[in-house]
């Protein structure tokens, strides 16, 4: 468990971005192996046991409003994953609909070589 204290966003106090690592089996055996760059991807991947990576606290912490956009970023460990998830998937994202967005396509095959092609 590792925490860094992040300034609210009114200015008065901070709030902790807490990562956690737990010993798995996997986790172990990265580590036995040196295959320490892996580590933040299975950190990431591995919500389910408990697991969180700082950018992901960071994220969460910036999504319910608790800290700026700019703190998020200053404390981040890879800034440009950090902003590319806020964009994608923060609290002003564009919701797509993707359905919407293909369903006037249609699979036709195409006689003179055999191949389907979306139209």
């Amino acid at each position: 468990i590792s925490q860094r204290l992040i300034p609210l966003k009114g200015g008065e106090g901070r709030v902790p971005a807490v990562e956690i690592m737990l010993n798995t089996p996997l986790m172990s055996d990265l580590i036995f192996k040196g295959n320490v760059h892996e580590m933040k991807e299975l950190m990431s991947k591995s919500n389910e046991y408990g697991m969180i990576t700082f950018d992901q606290a960071l994220f969460e912490l910036y999504k319910s409003g608790y800290i700026t956009y700019e703190d998020a970023l200053r404390n981040a460990d890879s800034i440009n994953d950090l902003r590319l998830r806020i964009k994608l998937k923060g609290k002003d994202a564009k919701n797509t609909d993707l359905m919407k967005e293909v369903s006037g396509l249609k699979m036709e095959e195409d006689a003179s070589d055999n191949k389907h092609r979306l139209r």
